[in-house]
């Protein structure tokens, strides 16, 4: 196999979309898709996939019983520096919490978001309470 056969391959590869499903949010199946280019948060409604959010970096697991999840996305083109924001099934965002620095795991229950986050100098555990109940009452 010469270089131009594996460039070829490797670009068939990478064309390729993904497509993962997370969990559900209310009925509505939650996925991991990156048909634009970027990772994307995505929902399955009525048989068409549509976009919530993209340039995604992490996703909590969603929880069936609500209707928001939250995620992180890099701020800062590559840097590794994170934001943290919730998106409901209207495709409604609101960033949470910019702990700015990368965030390495995330979870939420109705009423607080919590998360682990690093830098070169340190690692640290952040929340964010009742942020989501207010966003709730909201929507």
């Amino acid at each position: 196999m010469d270089y131009k056969d594996l460039v070829k391959g490797l670009e068939e590869i990478v064309k390729t979309h993904y497509y993962k499903v997370i969990g559900k949010l209310k009925e509505t199946p939650v996925l991991i898709t990156t048909l634009e280019g970027t990772i994307n948060l995505s929902v399955l409604k009525g048989g068409k996939l549509e976009n919530l959010a993209k340039s995604v970096i992490d996703v909590a697991s969603p929880k069936p019983q609500l209707d928001y999840v939250p995620f992180t996305r890099d701020v800062e083109k590559g840097k590794e520096v994170h934001s943290v924001y919730t998106v409901n099934l209207k495709g409604e965002e609101s960033e949470v919490s910019s702990p700015r620095k990368r965030v390495t795991s995330i979870a939420y229950d109705e009423k607080t978001i919590v998360y682990t986050a690093s830098s070169a100098e340190s690692t640290s555990l952040g929340f964010s309470i009742n942020i989501i109940h207010q966003r709730r009452n909201e929507v």
